[in-house]
């Protein structure tokens, strides 16, 4: 185990791109196709419109994001279809990341906090099913957190504070994992070591 975690009795994990891999340049694109926009200008959209930001925190309904989306690309997308490219981002959930959280929880109280949403849970909760047959994501953690359900998004420092809070952990006796910089200062701001992870690699290197 890494010296550096000899503090550490909580973790806390992103979800994408840390225990899912995600291709969102992917499912860009393929909105890029559809709308017959650049992938740039579509990127652009997808970071900065209140319309994905208020869907990851249970703003909308489905309907309503799946409208405003359609509203914003200028297509005529069905709720399948859309759904469907939606989805694509999310490739796969390998089965050694699931294992080490097994060892991990022997040793630590492990938490997930993700910014999501509704299509996406219901799509990797299939996954799970395939990759981890009786075992959903909330076996491998003490507790999920998932943005949509919560009223809340990272980076913002109240997300963290109130997992904080809810379950008694200390601020410096917890590390947060995540692949986003705007993410990993957010956890900073209120006191949680971080860990950015730029690749699986990093993971498993932190705890082998």
């Amino acid at each position: 185990m890494n010296t550096g975690l000899q503090q550490i009795k909580n973790i806390i994990f992103d979800l994408g791109d840390v225990i899912i891999d995600l291709s969102i340049p992917g499912t860009l694109n393929r909105l890029a196709e559809r709308s017959e926009k650049t992938s740039d200008q579509v990127k652009s959209l997808y970071w900065s419109s209140q319309t994905f930001h208020d869907y990851e925190k249970g703003l909308l309904t489905n309907a309503a994001f799946f409208q405003g989306a359609n509203d914003l690309l200028g297509t005529d997308m069905s709720f399948e279809e859309f759904s469907e490219i939606w989805n694509s981002m999310l490739i796969r959930i390998p089965e050694e990341r699931l294992h080490l959280l097994d060892r991990l929880s022997r040793t630590f109280r492990l938490f997930l906090l993700s910014n999501t949403n509704d299509i996406h849970l219901r799509r990797f909760t299939e996954m799970m099913e395939v990759v981890s047959p009786g075992r959903p994501l909330e076996y491998y953690f003490e507790k999920t957190y998932y943005s949509h359900r919560m009223g809340m998004r990272k980076p913002n420092e109240d997300i963290f504070s109130f997992v904080l809070n809810e379950n008694g952990l200390l601020a410096h006796e917890t590390l947060f994992l995540d692949d986003n910089h705007d993410n990993i200062k957010g956890a900073s701001m209120v006191g949680i070591q971080t860990k950015l992870i730029e690749n699986p690699a990093v993971l498993f290197e932190l705890f082998k």
